[in-house]
């Protein structure tokens, strides 16, 4: 299969990291409308992109990724801001330790259907690299385990 590795880049890009076509064409340099057609193919085949998306934001997966990208940041700004003034703010400093606490307990807490999500996520990527095979043999029933799981674990709405 051709831009094998590619497509599940695109694939964990979108669902994963939430980005757009145009953002994952750039990064990955394959067109837009390639990624469009991967998309829409799995959607037939019942692995819907958008909502893999959808159920990997409503995780503490996705909470906790958030948070620490938000400390990373402003960790960053603080760092300048002490080389620039010489001074530590307090009030700072706590704000990102109660920051990086909740964050370790959110990711203590990843619920079951995110792990679900990821695990098969990692379960199809090494299937396609180590054997295509067997990765076509099992989709359709990687795709029901993913529908049973969707009830089981998704969002109670």
């Amino acid at each position: 299969m051709a831009h094998k590795n590619e497509r599940i880049d695109a694939k964990r890009f979108y669902i994963e990291e939430g980005l757009d076509v145009a953002a994952i064409s750039k990064r990955i340099n394959i067109p837009e409308t390639t990624i469009y057609r991967w998309k829409s193919d799995d959607v037939t085949s019942g692995n819907d992109w958008d909502k893999e998306r959808e159920a990997i934001g409503l995780t503490s997966f996705s909470a906790t990724k958030s948070m620490l990208a938000i400390v990373v940041e402003r960790m960053a700004q603080m760092v300048e801001e002490i080389k620039t003034s010489k001074k530590i703010n307090p009030s700072e400093v706590y704000a990102i330790r109660q920051l990086m606490l909740s964050a370790k307990a959110l990711q203590k807490d990843v619920d079951n259907y995110g792990n679900v999500l990821l695990m098969t996520s990692e379960l199809t990527e090494f299937l396609a690299e180590r054997d295509n095979e067997t990765l076509q043999l099992i989709q359709p029933l990687l795709i029901e385990f993913g529908n049973a799981m969707s009830k089981k674990y998704g969002k109670k709405r």
